[in-house]
């Protein structure tokens, strides 16, 4: 790790070896939510990855929309939000870390034709 003063030599004597603690970090993988870890993903030293599944990286949230005509019939349009992260997982303990989430696709969005034109009333709404 930088920051460190790690001695290049140490000199054993009959008191024995000076101790020098050196600090690491772990390496570490990144995981794109287009490659995300298998099930039964483990480590390179065989620890289970506990996360950074398909299911932890890809989301798909729907809304549903009943619009209701002048004429009455009433219209249902869902929309479709695909959101996905990235994340990285730890080498040595297994353990993930996520990004932010971003959408990736607004499949069908709401359209309002002249035809179905929404007819408000000429008088105030209050707010209740």
């Amino acid at each position: 790790m930088p920051g460190q003063d790690i001695p290049k030599t140490v000199t054993a004597t009959p008191d024995g070896i000076p101790t020098v603690t050196v600090k690491i970090e772990h390496n570490t993988t990144p995981v794109p939510h287009t490659d995300p870890v298998p099930e039964n993903g483990k480590t390179p030293t065989g620890k289970v990855i506990n996360g950074a599944h398909k299911s932890d990286l890809n989301q798909t949230i729907t809304r549903t929309i009943n619009v209701t005509t002048p004429d009455g019939q009433t219209k249902t349009i869902t929309q479709d939000a695909h959101i996905y992260r990235n994340a990285t997982y730890d080498d040595v303990t297994g353990e993930v870390t996520y990004g932010k989430w971003w959408i990736a696709l607004l499949q069908q969005r709401l359209m309002v034709t002249h035809q179905a034109k929404l007819r408000l009333p000429k008088k105030r709404l209050r707010m209740v």
